[in-house]
């Protein structure tokens, strides 16, 4: 009976894990997100941290959304079954700027995107790990610009939820 037990324990998986940081309330907010201007918190709680730049000449945002994927999409993406060039064609099919890359960070799987926003350009990263998912939306002038708002807000903000 007990070497039953211990090898059914064994060949159970261990338990998800998930992101280092489920409340970005309790985030810290790295001053300089931002070149040219300060990075001041706007709506913030528990699951979204929005971040504007106080002093940049153009708008310069961060949005930090933590929520949970339960529709199987990290389990499809992590197979193959789902891939960058699949999703960046539906993207395009709505706006065809759209462009998309890979992106790991930590144990996080998932996706890097760039497209015309109107006047602006936007950026979004999406990153999944154990079933929590991290959304991270950059907007600015132009998409160097975007792109780099985008970047260190996973380096600065993002690796830190993620976790190793």
């Amino acid at each position: 009976m007990r070497l039953a037990l211990a090898i059914a324990l064994l060949a159970t998986p261990a338990a998800a894990e998930g992101f280092a940081v489920d409340n970005l309330a309790a985030v810290t907010l790295p001053l300089n997100l931002f070149e040219g201007g300060a990075a001041v918190a706007g709506d913030r709680n528990d699951g979204r941290l929005s971040v504007l730049c106080d002093g940049c000449a153009d708008m310069q945002a961060l949005d930090v959304i933590l929520g949970t994927s339960t529709d199987g999409t990290e389990a499809r993406y992590r197979a193959g079954e789902t891939t960058i060039a699949e999703m960046e064609a539906l993207c395009r099919n709505n706006n065809d700027t759209c462009r998309m890359d890979a992106l790991e960070l930590g144990g996080a799987v998932g996706w890097r995107s760039s497209y015309a926003l109107g006047g602006t350009t936007g950026a979004t990263a999406v990153l999944f790990q154990d079933g929590d998912l991290l959304t991270v939306r950059a907007i600015g002038p132009d998409l160097d610009t975007t792109m780099g708002v985008l970047d260190r807000g996973l380096d600065m903000v993002a690796s830190r939820i993620v976790g190793p």
